[in-house]
């Protein structure tokens, strides 16, 4: 096993990068050391050290102290990620750790970045999700680079000058590493661009004479792009709303208008549509906000298929099949991205999405399970989006604060029924119907909410059970409502469908 606290120079670069790690091997170390599944020899893993140092010297050359707040989550997360890239699929029990260690970490860097800069964070972000992302094929060395120096210019705030130049640099010494030729040139340029600061020294001399192995065997691939199927696609308000977030042209157009035939019932949008017009609004004046709405359930869905390995989504192959997972999951992130650059109030709601995701996943195979902790994972990770749709829609409607809050308490309870009728389904219902093969949640490990009903009561009229949970959450929701001034007809009609569907 690892160390608890790793001694001086735990991570020992014996190859090109040690003028990089050295400085700050001890940190690296400590957080290394953290990461679940941690090898005992961090030289069994190609480029151990290499990101966490990155991470740091940019964080320190260029930032205050601010850096210290998240310097070591940072690490902690590229250098994780090296380690799956380079050791390949774990056991199960061991890839449960990796990917609640992973979301506690992204929840507790996204929660201190949004509290910090916006604007900083708005022009990392264009610039990794800009018009023409993945057009090209990336190798993976350069997409790991990329990622270590955004996450050191996030903790210090790093100028959006030295940030074009340390991207340069980090895209050219990725390229090197691949052993692709012009790449350390490029990357000599780019550092020459760089503002003065005790780190440039450092990054300049990692160039000299640069990497002198070639890149090692991996089992994660960089950004290969691909061109799915062109599709026809209905011209309804919606649709039409949700292909103008889209670039104009390439994989993430490809990819979205795929994803787009799928179908789907589009329910969060039509909540938000529909929560616009219960407020007293226009449902066009939302239409912006349902559109972003319904692409962020379209990435959770993907990222969802990744981590229970799906098969089958909506009656296709899942995208991370049909493409490969690399390509599923930076389509995912780019809408998540879009999503939360272009509707203030959601960057919240998908912290949520992504502490529920932890806390199940904390929880795979939990035969202890209460309902209590069902229902903690049911709001995070499915009825604060409903919520968000609710409240979101009738703000963007021009509904006064206190009917949004009502709004917002119909969406919390909604989303409950809507989730104990989707555990329901996923033992009950038809492959057919579902677009999926049923039984995903035994699959993936989930205690849902069935098995809670089975185990508490009886087997028998567990189903039952089920339904009237699920029809009590939507008369509660429906009662939240009140008065409103548009009337609640059509909401209320949206909430009966949700929890009484069939797929």
């Amino acid at each position: 096993m690892y160390p608890a606290r790793p001694p001086p120079g735990y991570i020992r670069a014996v190859s090109w990068y040690e003028t990089l790690l050295q400085p700050v091997d001890a940190a690296v170390s400590a957080a290394w050391a953290r990461i679940p599944g941690c090898p005992a020899d961090p030289a069994s893993v190609p480029r151990a050290g290499l990101g966490g140092a990155v991470v740091l010297h940019v964080a320190r050359g260029w930032g205050t102290r601010r850096w210290q707040e998240a310097g070591g989550l940072a690490v902690a997360l590229v250098e994780a990620t090296n380690q799956r890239v380079h050791l390949g699929p774990p056991d199960e029990a061991t890839r449960q750790a990796w990917l609640s260690a992973d979301s506690r970490v992204l929840r507790l860097l996204a929660t201190r970045a949004a509290r910090g800069d916006e604007v900083l964070l708005r022009r990392v972000a264009e610039r990794l999700a800009g018009e023409d992302v993945g057009a090209s094929a990336v190798p993976e060395a350069v997409l790991f680079l990329r990622a270590a120096v955004a996450a050191g210019v996030i903790v210090a705030a790093v100028s959006d000058a030295d940030h074009a130049a340390l991207d340069a640099w980090a895209v050219g010494l990725g390229r090197a590493i691949e052993g692709e030729p012009g790449g350390l040139d490029a990357a000599k340029i780019a550092v020459h661009a760089l503002s003065d600061c005790d780190a440039c020294e450092r990054l300049t001399a990692v160039l000299h004479p640069g990497p002198d192995v070639p890149a090692a065997r991996r089992a994660g691939a960089g950004w290969a792009p691909h061109t799915l199927p062109d599709v026809a696609l209905p011209d309804d308000e919606l649709t039409c709303a949700m292909l103008a977030s889209l670039p104009k042209t390439g994989p993430i157009l490809s990819a979205s208008r795929w994803l787009l035939a799928r179908g789907g019932k589009r329910l969060r949008a039509r909540l938000v549509l529909a929560a616009a017009r219960a407020g007293g609004g226009d449902p066009a004046a939302a239409l912006p906000v349902a559109a972003a709405i319904e692409w962020v359930h379209t990435a959770s869905l993907i990222l969802d298929d990744i981590v229970d390995e799906a098969e089958l989504r909506r009656g296709a192959p899942a995208l991370h099949r049909l493409t490969s997972p690399t390509f599923a999951t930076g389509v995912a992130t780019w809408h998540l991205t879009r999503a939360a650059l272009d509707v203030p109030g959601l960057p919240d709601t998908l912290l949520a999405l992504l502490e529920g995701q932890r806390t199940e996943l904390r929880h795979a195979h939990d035969l202890g399970l209460t309902q209590g902790q069902w229902i903690e994972i049911a709001s995070l990770k499915t009825a604060r989006l409903f919520a968000a749709a609710a409240e979101l829609g009738a703000r963007a409607g021009g509904a006064p604060p206190r009917l949004q809050k009502r709004l917002h308490n119909f969406g919390l309870e909604l989303g409950l029924g809507f989730q104990i009728v989707d555990d329901l389904l996923d033992v009950v219902g038809d492959q057919a119907a579902l677009g999926k093969r049923p039984g995903q949640d035994v699959r993936a490990g989930r205690v849902s909410y069935p098995f809670l009903m089975a185990r508490d009561h009886g087997a028998d009229g567990s189903t039952d059970r089920c339904t009237e949970a699920a029809r009590a959450h939507r008369d509660r929701a429906v009662a939240a409502l009140g008065t409103l001034p548009g009337g609640i007809s059509g909401i209320a009609e949206l909430a009966t469908m949700a929890v009484e569907r069939r797929a």
